[in-house]
C-alpha cells in the first residue's frame, strides 16, 4: 500500500503475517494526500519490480522502480502536469505506459524506450489534472477520459498510433473526428484584489495559480496580513475558451459531410487561496530561581485555516475585496492547506 502523508513524503506499507509494517520512506517532495498509482512491471532481466507513480509538487512525474532494497527513480522526458494529478498505468506488449491530463489539457501517454519513457499526445480539449483509465488487452492499448464538454472520449492504440473517438449521441451514423483544438476567448484584463485580515491574528497566505484550460502554472505568491490590514494583489483572469471540433459525418446516401461544432468552455478559477494563522506552537519559560543560560522564548508556526478559491473569469473583478479569515474557515478544511511552507 502506498500513499503521501501530510509532509509530502511518499510512503509504503506491507503486510506480514496478517500485520501492517510501515511505513517505508521512498520519495519526499509531493503534495499531501496527492495520487499515487503502483503496478508490477518487468524490469530489464525480465523480473516483476514493483513501480510506484506520482506527480510532485513541481508538476513532475516520479517513476520509482523497486530494485533489492532501493528505489530507483526511471527517467521519464517531462511535460508539466498538476502537482498530486492522477496517473493510470497499463502494460502493454513494449512495456509499461503511464497517462495523465496535463496543465494545458492535453490527453499524454507516456511510452517506454530504452532508459525511460517519451510522451505523445493522444488528443487535446480535457479537463486539467482530469482522471484517466488506462487498460491493456492483448496486443493493444484502451484509454478513457472525460473531456471538457463533459464527453466520455475513448483511444485505442495500435501499431504505436493513438487512435481518439468520442461518444457523442447528437449524430445518427459514426462520424469521423478530423481535427480538435481549444481556442481561447479573447483575454480579461488583470485586476488589483484587496485581501483582508478582519481578524486578531496574523495571517500567511499562499496564492497557487493554475486550473485554466490554456494556463501555465506561474508558481505561488506567498504573504503576510497583519490583524486589520490588507494587501493588494495584481491577478490574471481566464476568458474562458471555445472547443472547436471538425466532423465527417456520413449521409444516408453513402457521401460524407463536414460538421464543425463548437462548445463553450466556461471561465476557471486560476487562484487557489491557502490560509494559515501564525500562531505560537510552543512556549519555552524558566521558572528557576536561578535561570539558566538559555532565555525565554515563543516559538511560532503556521496553523491551517482552510483552502478556497477565488471567482472564475469576469466575477472576480477591480477592486474586490476578500476577508481571507472568513472564507478560510466557513470552507471546514483545514486539512488541505497544503501549500503552506513547513516550519
Amino acid at each position: 500500500m502506498f500513499l503521501i502523508d501530510q509532509i509530502g513524503m511518499l510512503v509504503g506499507y506491507h503486510r506480514t503475517n496478517g500485520l501492517w509494517e510501515g511505513p517505508e520512506r521512498i520519495a519526499p517532495g509531493f503534495m499531501p494526500g496527492g495520487h499515487v498509482t503502483a503496478t508490477l512491471a518487468l524490469n530489464t532481466a525480465q523480473q516483476p519490480n514493483l513501480m510506484v507513480v506520482a506527480v510532485d509538487e513541481a508538476g513532475r512525474v516520479q517513476a520509482l522502480r523497486r530494485e533489492e532494497f532501493d528505489w530507483v527513480p526511471r527517467p521519464i522526458e517531462q511535460v508539466p502536469l498538476p502537482p498530486g494529478a492522477p496517473v493510470s498505468l497499463a502494460l502493454a506488449a513494449d512495456g509499461l505506459h503511464l497517462s495523465a491530463v496535463t496543465r494545458g489539457g492535453a490527453w499524454v501517454d507516456w511510452s517506454p524506450v530504452p532508459g525511460g519513457f517519451v510522451p505523445s499526445e493522444i488528443g487535446s480539449g480535457f479537463p486539467v489534472g482530469a482522471p484517466v483509465v488506462l487498460l491493456s488487452h492483448e496486443t493493444h492499448l484502451h484509454g478513457f477520459c472525460t473531456d471538457a464538454a463533459g464527453r466520455l472520449a475513448a483511444a485505442s492504440r495500435f501499431n504505436g498510433v493513438w487512435r481518439l473517438s468520442l461518444f457523442v449521441p447528437e449524430f445518427k451514423f459514426a462520424p469521423r473526428l478530423v481535427s480538435r483544438r481549444v481556442v481561447p476567448n479573447n483575454p480579461l484584463p488583470p485586476v488589483m484584489v484587496q485581501f483582508d485580515n478582519r481578524f486578531t491574528e496574523e495571517l500567511l497566505v499562499v496564492l497557487v495559480e493554475g486550473g485554466a484550460q490554456e494556463a501555465t502554472d506561474s508558481g505561488s505568491k506567498e504573504f503576510k496580513i497583519a490583524p486589520g490590514r490588507s494587501v493588494a494583489q495584481r491577478l490574471n483572469r481566464d476568458a474562458g475558451a471555445v472547443l472547436e471540433e471538425a466532423w465527417q459525418v456520413p449521409t444516408p446516401d453513402g457521401t460524407w459531410v463536414e460538421n464543425v461544432k463548437r462548445t463553450a468552455l466556461l471561465p476557471q478559477s486560476l487562484y487557489r487561496v491557502t490560509v494559515a494563522a501564525s500562531r505560537t506552537t510552543y512556549r519555552y519559560r524558566d521558572r528557576r530561581k536561578q535561570p539558566g543560560p538559555l532565555k525565554n522564548f515563543d516559538m511560532k508556526s503556521p496553523v491551517s485555516l482552510g483552502v478556497f478559491r477565488l471567482p472564475p473569469g469576469a466575477a472576480l473583478n477591480e477592486g474586490d475585496m476578500v476577508d481571507v479569515y472568513r472564507e478560510a474557515v466557513s470552507q471546514h478544511n483545514t486539512g488541505a492547506a497544503i501549500d503552506i511552507p513547513r516550519p
